[in-house]
């Protein structure tokens, strides 16, 4: 009976490293994605292509609240070459608000209208802020190296898990 309790808590722990390598090695890739300002070719394109259509915004959305503040979630309906589109959209003002506009410009790629921006200049210097910075670098090191050490226990766990089977 001791032996399956072993094998049981050796498969558990096989897979609870798997997971949190899984997940730091996913952070370190987003983190990534922050330092070298990813995002920034598709925007400029937008800007450069000037592919803009007016989006009504869906009366139903989400508030997400943290931290940083509070974003609320829209829906923009808009059409492209006759297509209608229903793309979610992250918004720093209350879209109930009597302020705020439930119809607005966009700004979608060309080559996938799905993806959109309402101010892309804005959006540009956001991520040129971003990119480079010291702390993204930090960070996608941090979480790659946490990450690179929890699979090499998940696999330690496994190769000890596949010699007890022996």
């Amino acid at each position: 009976m001791g032996e399956t309790v072993d094998k049981l808590g050796i498969a558990f722990g096989f897979l609870k490293s798997s997971f949190i390598a899984f997940v730091a090695l996913l952070f370190a890739w987003f983190s990534f994605q922050s330092y070298r300002g990813a995002g920034i070719e598709d925007l400029q394109t937008m800007l450069n292509d000037s592919t803009s259509t007016i989006a009504v915004m869906d009366s139903v959305y989400q508030i997400s609240t943290g931290k940083l503040g509070t974003s609320y979630e829209v829906t923009c309906i808009y059409q492209v070459d006759g297509k209608e589109y229903r793309t979610p959209l992250t918004v720093d003002e209350d879209p109930g608000s009597d302020d705020f506009l439930p119809i607005f410009r966009i700004y979608y790629l060309k080559s996938d209208p799905s993806v959109i921006c309402r101010d892309p200049e804005k959006e540009i210097a956001k991520k040129e802020a971003d990119s480079g910075s010291i702390f993204y670098l930090v960070l996608t090191i941090g979480c790659g190296l946490f990450g690179a050490i929890m699979a090499l226990s998940a696999i330690g766990k496994f190769k000890i898990l596949a010699s007890s089977e022996n």
